[in-house]
């Protein structure tokens, strides 16, 4: 059964890892986070999980109607149900933010400040290690782009230089 808000490649992770937990198995948030993994092919943003993911191997041919889910990742479903749609990143980024989530990977032994700042680049707060853009607060105030604003002032005033003008 599709879940309605997910989007197309959200719901191929769903489907992986029920694919992946047995007859008598329930779909923890390890399996959960593991599919996203692959499907996302999340290996450039988050090398460092390659190594405490389970690699997901499909016990299933088809997909079944439904699993068993763990208890402890009931919850994510739940915060992910009051959105109106559901990207793989948002349910990475919900699975990583859970409690569950951060105690499987530093019981896997995931260094807490790796994880931390993982869990800060999937809620989109950083970036990547070796990313060579700056996060966008970081832009606003630097001398590059004081010169940028500089060398196009000539060609008129731009929305974004300064404050706007206030109305009496």
């Amino acid at each position: 059964m599709a879940l309605d808000f997910f989007s197309p490649e959200a719901q191929e992770a769903l489907d992986l890892a029920k694919r992946v937990t047995g007859d008598d198995g329930e779909l923890t948030v390890e399996l959960l986070m593991a599919a996203a993994y692959a499907v996302g092919d999340m290996s450039d943003e988050y090398p460092e999980l390659a190594e405490y993911l389970p690699e997901p191997k499909t016990r299933r041919r088809k997909v079944p109607e439904s699993v068993s889910v763990a208890p402890d990742l009931r919850p994510v479903f739940e915060i992910l149900a009051t959105d109106d749609f559901v990207t793989i990143d948002e349910l990475m980024a919900a699975v990583l933010d859970s409690d569950p989530g951060r105690r499987f990977l530093i019981d896997a032994g995931l260094p807490i400040g790796d994880f931390e700042r993982i869990k800060e680049i999937a809620r989109g707060n950083a970036l990547p290690e070796g990313g060579d853009e700056a996060p966008a607060g970081e832009w606003r105030g630097s001398d590059e782009r004081k010169e940028v604003v500089e060398a196009l002032s000539s060609y008129g005033r731009m929305l974004t230089d300064g404050e706007a003008p206030r109305r009496t």
